[in-house]
């Protein structure tokens, strides 16, 4: 018998328990405890029914047979006559333990006994294959006997019925909604009881909720459920779907005067796709006050589309839908509120195999389109396909039947399109990271603006007869960036040649020229500066062209141009110069579009790169050792000031977070434990051991993570098949001096240069960094030789300079043995495009996508590569090939051309750390097993008890309108923030704040997510900042008004958790808000002393209280600020006695809906809206 162990105990179980129920019920929780029944199925000779508890595998199982019956002969069911088209077959849901919200064990009056299990996303659905001997290949190494399953999205006759409908959250012709019936309900007959009352015991073990109880109420009531029933047609018909109608709700069909306008019908929708609301439980009356509602008006959104997004926001069921009327927060709620002009507010769905979840808009960076087309933004619709909710990400199709139905649904859903809220969206294009993430855009058509406009509009692509090309160019147009407007001297735009060698290598390939001034005046117009620097490199977009742009302060004279194959033209004081390596299509938009800056990094290891320079001969003690220190280091930083503030000013992030937490900690935030300052270092320290542990992601001090570009003065040398061992190929690098002094210094010596990802060990460069005082004008940028046999770029891992990331390490520590400091780079084979005889079809891209999802097997290759380099060494046969493979893989976007991973090449045996418990295993003992080993995940620390800082909280005499704003101001950034952490499945603020996600992304890459959070915060951050600089008044007049309101948001955010820490049934509020202003929450803070604080006498007891109160639970604490200069710090406790009325002010018992509106109204006047930026 196979056993397993408890969780628990330890003991040995049964590794699986199977029970035969009698009867089997879907339906859907009508209430807390009352199921409304969908389809009743009754075992029999023709359905056989059971439920195995598979504890080996944590999950369930529930089969059943089903009658399809022919729809020309009446509905489907298990009972009745049948027809010669009539169909039985067998079925299989499977359930992950954890993904069940709750069972119901239910003691019937007649002894029976039924079970409900409740969960809160539909579970995998299979079909039994009837052409089983197809399931064999000649091929094939492994046969198991789940190979004879395959997916199903519909469970109904024929699903080429669907083949021309439109994909919508309701669907017609189901027998069976499975993706919207989430309770399951099973009798068991008497001789089972005994054998459920102790797999209850197991299964509780295993941390499943089992509730206990005497009946559960059924609707409608007994066992057997009418057919009609089936998904509440009656809400449903009110909405135009061909639904028979029922009930009160049907009356609203045909009568205009309860028609909701698309914002809330659409929001209505959000909540029911994600299960807030219950559809059978909306009434007319809901209906009718909703729309009389939706009648009123509100700048930038309307009340009863607000009152919805409340709903969806709390991610509470609301079963009530009538209660929602009488709930007072719902009514203050403001969700929206005007953004940056960069911006957008995106609505997105998520299309999965058997359902759909529509997403509460959200504020996103612009694209090209969206901003030609902002009139028509709220036609825009993101799209992505997904497994069900528990998985993530859809992977290939390694049996190409298995999935079938998963790929025709995507594709039905391009080709026909989404019907959402009485709208009908058109797949338009997809951005090349969305097609990556499994993405696209869609759009609902006008009479005078189609699909087929705008992809006319974007560009020109008629010469691209490679389907895969032709979607990446297209995707150029939708890549989020920011335009550079009102450019003092306009921009002169030049064309220059690429340099390229008599073999047709070229060393320019993306990257091209742009003037200081130019540089100078994109910088000012983002407020793009790097530490006050105006960056080196720009990544852009401009037209067709794309890749970087290298800013020169001068133009090079006739007389002193360097050696290069030509003349490079001069470089005027306004002028960008481009290269035909840049030009991809001709496209009429002529705006410079940034999509970031150059800026230093450090560099970072990972399992991939350790496992190249094991192959190159570093040992593994060496990582070992790295680990230990960092890990130590972390630990120490919890608690130490000086190893934080070391930590945080050595290690750079690409978002800036480090700069942030250090400039807190210079200020004695971490001193005096103030509790935001606290949450943000334990996050960003529970991230760091975390990707420690789990990627071994190894900090290298002495390295950095930069933009690579070209030696335009052709002085670097380059690499040669025939040199001599020490005639290394020459790079110049100059990044941030790291010795405290400040300043840039330029690197020289023996350096490691790479790309992520590095799978093949001729991927890592062994290079020379030396001094070029021609190039010292580059920074954070690391420059490449222009001459050679071959461009360093394309050596690692088929890089190029159009915005690419090379890490360059100078640690002697990791420098390969000397014997293989030349290793032949991969012999990289492109695979040449598939090409078409004719012009490319939209149809073409939408084949291209389905395909793509089916065929990519990216992330498979470097898995078994990953694990095959760990038994047997990177420079093994099979991981060379599968080097190969997976650059074939990564062309696969562009090439068309799959890379296909053979049974051969495939890893069967999985280390440890890869975390693949249900696979054969092995305890690794290389550097990334003794890594695993070694590092301990800690979790992130927030102490609501803890001290908010008194210099902040007594500087300054707080007038009620200030609080007032404060609070309002607050409330709209909380609202968002939770609502982006809702929907990028993010856990706290604190992750958000740092950009460092401790959940692990289901879809992409953590480098893209790290990016993509980091764009959100940039949003939301800017957003607010200028808000509350509007709100202070003119900067230019009078810089303290400012400062005052930014003090008013600190105090709120203080008397926020006072009111949910003294039991007011508030839930535990963000306190991340006023760290938006760290620069003058710290200014504040080191500027105040004792004497400045505020005195006794102001508008209320307030401050005088909060001063008493302080002498008993404050303390007071020096902090070192600067070089010779004490700091004064009084804190105080964040618990205290709600009881004493002048501690806490009435802000937040009064009605600031009005003060919010306001605020709304003040940001629709057409003045020029003010920069946080001109304050600071």
């Amino acid at each position: 018998m196979l056993v397993t162990e408890n969780p628990k105990t330890g003991e040995q179980i049964p590794g699986k328990v199977m029970l035969l129920p009698e009867y089997l019920q879907f339906g859907v929780l009508k209430n807390a405890n009352e199921m409304a029944g969908r389809r009743y199925l009754r075992a029999d000779h023709n359905n056989a029914l059971l439920v195995n508890f598979d504890l080996t595998k944590r999950r369930v199982e529930i089969g059943f047979s089903y009658q399809l019956k022919n729809l020309r002969d009446g509905p489907s069911g298990s009972t009745g006559g049948s027809n010669g088209l009539d169909a039985i077959r067998h079925f299989k849901a499977q359930i992950v333990l954890n993904n069940i919200t709750r069972i119901f064990s239910i003691q019937h009056t007649d002894e029976k006994m039924s079970i409900v299990i409740v969960v809160p996303s539909p579970p995998l659905f299979f079909k039994k294959r009837e052409d089983i001997g197809d399931t064999h290949s000649s091929r094939g190494l492994h046969w198991g006997e789940d190979k004879t399953w395959q997916r199903i999205t519909d469970l109904m006759y024929d699903t080429k019925s669907l083949n021309n409908t439109k994909t919508a959250f309701v669907k017609a012709d189901q027998d069976i909604d499975i993706g919207r019936c989430l309770a399951y309900q099973f009798f068991i007959p008497k001789r089972e009881n005994q054998l459920w009352g102790k797999l209850q015991d197991i299964l509780k073990d295993f941390n499943v909720d089992i509730v206990s109880t005497e009946s559960i109420n059924l609707s409608p009531s007994g066992f057997k459920t009418d057919p009609k029933l089936g998904d509440a047609p009656g809400l449903w018909n009110s909405f135009g779907h061909d639904a028979t109608p029922r009930g009160a709700l049907a009356a609203l069909r045909d009568d205009n005067d309860y028609h909701l306008p698309f914002a809330v019908r659409y929001q209505l929708e959000v909540c029911i796709s994600q299960g807030v609301l219950v559809d059978d439980n909306i009434t007319k009356e809901f209906l009718v006050m909703l729309s009389s509602l939706a009648k009123t008006h509100r700048y930038l959104s309307n009340p009863a589309a607000d009152l919805l997004t409340y709903i969806s926001d709390k991610g509470q069921v609301v079963y009530d839908p009538m209660s929602v009327f009488k709930d007072r927060r719902a009514f203050m709620y403001r969700p929206y509120f005007r953004l940056p002009e960069y911006c957008e507010w995106v609505r997105k769905v998520t299309v999965t195999p058997t359902t759909m979840y529509m997403s509460s808009p959200i504020p996103e960076t612009t694209n090209r389109v969206l901003r030609q087309y902002r009139k028509y933004a709220d036609r825009f619709l993101r799209v992505q396909f997904t497994e069900e909710k528990t998985l993530g990400r859809l992977y290939e199709d390694t049996d190409s039947r298995k999935k079938a139905a998963i790929f025709d649904r995507i594709h039905r859903t391009l080709k026909n399109g989404i019907e959402l809220a009485g709208r009908h969206y058109e797949f338009l294009a997809f951005g090349n990271s969305q097609f990556r993430e499994q993405g696209a855009y869609f759009f609902h058509p006008t009479s005078d603006l189609t699909c087929e406009h705008i992809r006319s509009w974007m560009g020109d692509f008629s010469h691209i007869k490679v389907v895969a090309k032709f979607a990446a160019r297209m995707g150029q147009c939708l890549s989020t960036t920011r335009t550079v407007n009102n450019l003092p001297a306009g921009a002169d735009i030049k064309m220059i040649p690429d340099i390229e060698d008599e073999n047709g290598c070229c060393f320019s390939d993306g990257v091209g020229r742009i003037s200081a001034q130019l540089a100078d005046d994109i910088a000012r117009s983002l407020g793009m500066f790097n530490k006050g620097q105006v960056p080196s490199a720009f990544q852009f977009r401009l037209g067709g062209s794309k890749g970087l742009l290298v800013a020169w302060p001068f133009g090079l004279e006739a007389s002193k141009q360097p050696p290069l194959p030509f003349k490079q033209p001069l470089l005027a004081f306004n002028q960008l110069q481009l290269r035909p390596s840049q030009m991809k299509f001709s496209a009429g938009s002529k705006s410079i579009e940034i999509v970031k800056g150059s800026r230093y990094s450090v560099a970072t290891l990972n399992r991939q790169t350790i496992t190249i320079l094991r192959s190159l001969g570093v040992a593994d003690e060496v990582f070992m050792e790295m680990a230990i220190e960092q890990d130590a280091e972390y630990r120490k930083a919890m608690k130490d000031e000086a190893t934080a503030l070391d930590l945080l000013q050595r290690h750079s992030d690409p978002n800036g977070t480090n700069e942030i937490l250090a400039a807190m900690v210079r200020s004695g935030f971490m001193r005096g434990n103030e509790p935001s300052m606290m949450a943000l270092l334990s996050s960003w320290l529970a991230w760091c051991l975390k990707q420690l542990k789990e990627k071994a992601r190894l900090i290298v001090q002495n390295g950095a993570f930069l933009f690579g570009c070209v030696d335009e003065t052709n002085t670097l040398r380059g690499w040669r098949r025939d040199a001599r061992r020490d005639e290394l190929p020459q790079i110049f690098v100059q990044v941030p001096n790291d010795n405290g002094a400040g300043g840039w210094v330029v690197k020289t010596g023996i350096c490691v240069v790479g790309r992520n990802p590095s799978l093949h060990p001729g991927d890592l460069r062994v290079v020379e960094a030396v001094d070029v005082p021609a190039l010292k004008h580059i920074r954070d940028v690391v420059v490449f030789p222009a001459q050679g046999d071959q461009d360093i770029p394309s050596m690692c891992s088929g890089g190029d300079l159009d915005g690419d990331d090379y890490f360059v390490i100078w640690d002697d520590r990791l420098r390969p043995w000397r014997n293989l400091w030349n290793v032949r780079p991969m012999d990289d084979e492109v695979a040449k495009p598939l090409e078409l005889n004719r012009d490319v079809q939209i149809s073409d891209i939408q084949d291209f996508f389905v395909e793509h999802i089916k065929n990519n097997s990216l992330s498979m290759i470097a898995q078994s590569h990953l694990a095959q380099a760990d038994q047997h060494g990177a420079r093994d046969r099979r991981c060379t090939e599968l080097a190969k493979l997976h650059s074939k893989a990564v062309d696969y976007i562009k090439s068309g051309q799959p890379a296909r991973l053979t049974p051969n090449l495939r890893a069967w045996v999985w280390p440890h750390f890869m975390e693949k418990p249900w696979n054969k295993e092995y305890h690794s003992t290389t550097a990334l097993g003794q890594i695993y080993d070694y590092v301990e995940n800690i979790r992130v620390n927030v102490q609501y008890l803890e001290f908010f800082d008194l210099r902040i909280l007594q500087r300054y005499n707080l007038t009620g309108d200030e609080l007032l704003k404060a609070r309002a101001l607050k409330m709209q950034y909380d609202t968002t923030l939770t609502r982006i952490m809702a929907q990028r499945d993010i856990d706290t603020e604190f992750e958000i704040f740092t950009t460092f996600a401790l959940t692990r992304t289901k879809i992409g890459s953590d480098y893209k997510r790290h990016e993509d959070i980091g764009s959100l915060r940039s949003t939301l951050h800017d957003r607010f900042a200028a808000a509350v600089a509007r709100e202070a008044g003119t900067p230019q007049t009078d810089r303290e008004p400012y400062r005052r309101l930014v003090a008013a948001c600190y105090r709120v955010t203080w008397e926020h958790v006072q009111r949910a820490q003294s039991g007011s049934n508030i839930p535990v509020p963000c306190i991340t808000f006023p760290w938006i202003f760290y620069r003058v929450l710290c200014s504040i803070a080191t500027e105040v002393d004792k004497s400045e604080l505020v005195e006794t006498g102001a508008e209320t007891e307030t401050e005088a209280d909060l001063m008493d109160l302080q002498s008993n639970v404050g303390g007071d604490a020096d902090v070192e600020e600067g070089v010779g200069t004490k700091v004064k710090t009084k804190n105080v406790r964040k618990k205290l006695e709600l009881s004493d009325p002048p501690v806490v002010s009435d802000v937040w018992d009064r009605d600031i809906t009005d003060m919010m509106d306001r605020l709304s109204k003040e940001e629709e006047k057409p003045e020029k809206p003010v920069s946080a930026k001109d304050i600071l």
